[in-house]
């Protein structure tokens, strides 16, 4: 590799001002585009309140505060390889609470408790907790029907034993037994490594589970036996279109006092990173701007940055009512017990989870939970938002079509690549659609779209790639004008 250092001439006199070198290097560029996207990737994520463990001892502590720290570098590397998909789950989030608002503001001014789009927020985020007392149940429960499920001195702790031990089984459904087994054994694993967990085993809300086994065999859903099994525990956590329906049925006699004060009180976001993040963007657009109108060229790498820029600026838009890093729920005392017919709706109103699924063991909101505003939407929207997402992303990657690359198939295949990026979503979008509305009903059909879709992800995934380490590769043979710098070099910038 060829190196190049700069020899500038150093002042001869003590001076005022020194203006800054008219070159800029290689790590100049790298660091103010790194700094750019990792500000941006990381003070967009919103994540849900986490299950509440309650550690015991520093092993478990440890392990606690390394799992949350892992959970936040997993969402900022799907932000980064797909940020549209962090734009589809935000988008409807954002119509779910638009929409949930109107509703339970009235309901709000009824019960002449304070409601605003941020507490709309605060629930789709898991800041919920509903919890069911015994003595709600007719007769009242006694302590064989609520049991509890974890070892401690607390009462409210969830036990290590199973739901089978206990004799909570579906001898009915081979399905929901095969996923019982799933869920004790991750539960006990989560319990041991992190500590106990709020909630009991309901044995009235087992009893609509095993009435709903037929039904849920049939469907075969792997997603919808676990949801039925989380919701045997005498403590559920709601998203705002739950607790909408919660409070229209009378289970809860009214809605939470919170003001929005406290609620923002809770929130972490970093005034000081916002301001990073809001400096670096500003000074990166000027600088492009500024080399674009002085004919200097851009790197790849800078335009990958004001890709990810432009996705989280749209993102932190659609956010902007919801708080960060929250770590505590409120808690919520039902005033009667759901019938079986409720029971099952409130479960249809827990949203859904696009991401590929796992075995859920904690009453919590999982992250990557879409939140529909009306029962049954099949995610048209968060598709179609994903595939718009797409087409701002990679159509920004396009503005480099004829930039200089080292070789010409590099430039043919960030060409391609930019292209995929832009086309593969809206693609996936219309095989989703033609699905639900044409083929589904045929196992031939099916097959040929799950296949369809698999080899267009990873195709998508190679395309991302590829630009990815081109855009560090490029850097490596850019032209000398590239290395000369404007004005802006002397603004306020990190890199």
């Amino acid at each position: 590799m060829i190196t190049f250092t700069p020899n500038c001439t150093f002042p001869t006199a003590y001076l005022g001002f020194v203006q800054a070198p008219p070159i800029r290097g290689t790590m100049e560029i790298v660091w103010s585009c790194l700094s750019v996207i990792l500000l941006c990737t990381w003070s967009i994520l919103h994540l849900n309140v986490p299950p509440q463990h309650r550690p015991r001892g520093w092993r478990q502590k440890m392990r606690w505060e390394l799992a949350q720290l892992r959970k936040k570098l997993k969402w900022m590397v799907i932000t980064l390889v797909a940020p549209e998909l962090l734009l589809g789950f935000v988008f409807v989030a954002f119509i779910s609470v638009r929409q949930s608002t109107k509703k339970l503001q009235e309901l709000a001014n009824d019960d002449r408790v304070p409601w605003s789009k941020t507490h709309s927020w605060f629930a789709n985020q898991g800041g919920f907790f509903i919890h069911f007392p015994p003595h709600l149940w007719d007769p009242p429960a006694t302590e064989s029907a609520t049991r509890s499920l974890q070892l401690g001195s607390d009462e409210s702790a969830i036990e290590l034993g199973s739901m089978e031990e206990q004799g909570l089984g579906f001898p009915n459904s081979r399905l929901l037994r095969k996923r019982q087994k799933k869920y004790d054994r991750r539960r006990a694993r989560a319990i041991r490594k992190y500590g106990s967990l709020p909630g009991k085993l309901c044995d009235n809300f087992h009893k609509y589970v095993q009435k709903e086994a037929r039904h849920i065999e049939q469907e075969g859903d792997d997603a919808a036996a676990d949801d039925h099994l989380r919701h045997i525990s005498d403590t559920w956590v709601v998203n705002s279109q739950q607790l909408l329906y919660l409070r229209g049925e009378g289970i809860i006699k009214r809605l939470p006092k919170l003001e929005e004060e406290e609620l923002q009180d809770r929130n972490k976001s970093n005034a000081i990173v916002k301001l990073l993040a809001i400096t670096q963007v500003c000074w990166l657009a000027t600088q492009l701007v500024t080399r674009a109108a002085r004919g200097l060229p851009v790197t790849t790498l800078e335009i990958s940055a004001v890709a990810y820029v432009a996705n989280s600026l749209v993102i932190y838009l659609l956010q902007w009512d919801s708080i960060k890093d929250l770590t505590v729920p409120v808690r919520l005392e039902a005033s009667r017990p759901p019938n079986k017919t409720q029971f099952v709706r409130i479960i249809e109103k827990k949203g859904k989870n696009i991401l590929p699924h796992t075995v859920a063991t904690d009453p919590v909101i999982v992250n990557g939970t879409a939140h529909f505003w009306h029962t049954g939407d099949p995610g048209w929207y968060f598709f179609g938002v994903v595939g718009l997402g797409g087409l701002l992303f990679g159509g920004i990657h396009l503005a480099a079509w004829g930039f200089a690359f080292p070789t010409l198939l590099e430039r043919k295949l960030w060409q391609a690549s930019a292209l995929v990026t832009v086309s593969t979503p809206m693609f996936d979008f219309l095989i989703m659609w033609l699905e639900i509305g044409y083929i589904e009903s045929t196992w031939a059909g099916g097959t040929i779209s799950v296949g369809i879709t698999v080899v267009s992800i990873l195709v998508y995934a190679a395309a991302r790639l590829f630009t990815l380490v081109e855009s560090f590769r490029s850097l490596y043979f850019l032209p000398p004008t590239a290395y000369q710098t404007t004005w802006t070099k002397n603004a306020p910038h990190f890199g």
